[in-house]
């Protein structure tokens, strides 16, 4: 049972996190491999700022692109166009067509430019491949235990496959219609389809509608913290703090205006006793803002107890 919640605990931080990745694969057949923002400071974009808009396909000669943005057609059949971003909270479409005239082919990309209060990324409903590592320290009394984990995530269409390995062997799972199952790949011969066991049934469809129209929405991450837990503390330029107490329980969460995420997240549970101090980490690349890394420790808040875990978990983005 705990193993099954672990998934279901990163899936869903894999799907708050907005993550984008860019194509590497390099073949005869015309394809975009790279797309985003030229943003060499790899600081987070924002409205109204002058953003150059790069496109690259696996081809050079005999390639032009033709660029829409919301529908308008740009003047500029270069790689790389400018543009500034606007003030006006919105979701943009940004879309570019690569033509290779000499082979009759091309192809097409597109992306969104979330734009909101005072932050602005580009997001991406792309299939995707992800490998999460997590290492695992629980220090006790009677000496310290370590293992690591690795879990391996693709999006294809709108089925999602999981792979996890430990120390105890491999187990698949998939997503399918807000549905997780258990997958028995060695039932798979003669063609016929992998044995599923239903886990889970219709708990991913909430959690799928609602992140989903987070991710390509304007809407500030700090209004939906307010209208839960109250007005923030202001802590720098950017940096809030969000605090509440429920039945001697507390959640103290600091978010990042700028990049529109949760920055740390702290909690005191009475009714376990414990402590637990998280800590997310992001990079901008390309205007595209993705998590990187979560460290996590636990303690108990009880003095003769003095047992300690911590998690750290690294994502790696490819398709």
């Amino acid at each position: 049972m705990k193993r099954n919640v672990f998934i279901l605990i990163v899936v869903l931080y894999l799907f708050i996190f907005a993550c984008t990745f860019n194509e590497t694969e390099n073949s005869r057949e015309l394809k975009i491999v790279s797309f985003g923002i030229d943003n060499p400071s790899s600081r987070a974009i924002s409205p109204g700022q002058n953003i150059t808009i790069f496109a690259k396909a696996n081809k050079t000669k005999d390639v032009i692109y033709q660029w829409k943005i919301d529908g308008t057609l740009v003047q500029d059949n270069s790689d790389k166009i400018n543009w500034q971003i606007p003030s006006v909270k919105k979701t943009y479409e940004i879309s570019v067509t690569a033509i290779d005239s000499a082979n009759s082919q091309q192809v097409n990309h597109s992306e969104k430019l979330v734009v909101g209060d005072e932050y602005a990324e580009l997001v991406s409903d792309q299939n995707y491949k992800t490998k999460i590592k997590t290492h695992t320290q629980v220090s006790t009394k009677e000496g310290t235990d370590e293992n690591e984990t690795v879990i391996e995530i693709e999006k294809v269409d709108e089925i999602t496959n999981i792979t996890l390995t430990d120390e105890n062997g491999t187990t698949h799972y998939s997503i399918e219609d807000g549905n997780i199952y258990q997958v028995e790949n060695s039932k798979k011969i003669f063609n016929n389809k992998s044995e599923k066991k239903l886990l889970i049934q219709g708990i991913m469809q909430n959690f799928e509608k609602g992140l989903n129209n987070k991710n390509l929405s304007y809407e500030n991450i700090i209004d939906q913290f307010i209208t839960v837990f109250g007005m923030p503390v202001k802590i720098s330029d950017n940096l809030y703090q969000f605090s509440k107490t429920i039945e001697k329980s507390s959640i103290s969460i600091v978010v990042d205006s700028k990049l529109n995420r949760i920055t740390s997240m702290k909690i005191i549970d009475s009714s376990t006793k414990m402590l637990t101090d998280m800590n997310y980490f992001y990079t901008i690349e390309n205007g595209h803002i993705n998590l990187t890394k979560i460290e996590t420790k636990e303690a108990s808040i009880l003095p003769d107890v003095s047992d300690q875990y911590t998690t750290t978990m690294t994502f790696e983005y490819s398709l």
